[in-house]
């Protein structure tokens, strides 16, 4: 029975990595960014799937816990984040590409669940019980993904709401008026450290008819 889920993983797995490895293939050779995924990890996790390894099912649920749970806190914080009124208007002024990313964001998502809930299916975590190898790993997956993702937005939130991040909206609302909102999205010190000359800091501003993405650099040579 197990045999039957990792090879009906193992096949959508080397699918979508086949696939996704032409899409980047294409992109190159079109000269667009990819926006690829990890791929040859889903061809060689796949291959392995389709075999029956039930150590590889072990490493790709791991893998897909974390991934599954890192992509799901991002988005989340990612929403929280930002101002209620910057979704409300981004949602109107674009719906048709909102609801496309929306569509992409979910099938991922829902491919990623799919794939952790068949290979925690009962039939496969009994095999591996069997077969002496542990079944903690992807609980671990789990976690260290709400971790490094907790981790990661709070290193990029704390800074956007520091005394920089006050004086570079202050200076937004000079250069381009009181009839937008401004928020931070990012700071970054040119030196690489806190202790650096020149800041970038990267800001959003939006009001009922447009969102403008835009940076102001903040020089503390004095």
């Amino acid at each position: 029975m197990y045999r039957k889920r990792l090879r009906r993983v193992g096949v959508a797995l080397v699918v979508i990595g086949l696939l996704d490895i032409a899409y980047t293939i294409y992109c190159i050779i079109s000269q667009i960014s990819p926006l690829s995924g990890p791929s040859i990890f889903a061809v060689v996790g796949g291959f392995y799937l389709v075999k029956g390894n039930l150590r590889a099912a072990n490493v790709v649920s791991t893998f897909t816990a974390l991934i599954l749970m890192g992509l799901t806190s991002f988005f989340i914080f990612e929403i929280l984040l930002r101002p209620l009124d910057f979704w409300l208007t981004f949602l109107r002024i674009s719906s048709q590409e909102s609801v496309q990313n929306i569509a992409i964001v979910l099938l991922v998502l829902g491919f990623l669940l799919w794939v952790y809930w068949e290979l925690m299916s009962k039939a496969v975590t009994d095999a591996r019980r069997q077969a002496g190898i542990s079944g903690y790993l992807p609980i671990v997956g789990l976690i260290l993904g709400i971790v490094l993702s907790s981790g990661t937005t709070l290193m990029k939130f704390i800074p956007t709401r520091s005394e920089t991040a006050r004086l570079a909206i202050q200076e937004a609302e000079e250069k381009y008026g009181s009839e937008y909102k401004y928020f931070v999205r990012h700071v970054s010190y040119a030196s690489g450290s806190a202790l650096g000359k020149q800041v970038s800091i990267s800001l959003i501003r939006y009001n009922k008819d447009e969102i403008r993405d835009f940076n102001i650099e903040l020089d503390w040579s004095d």
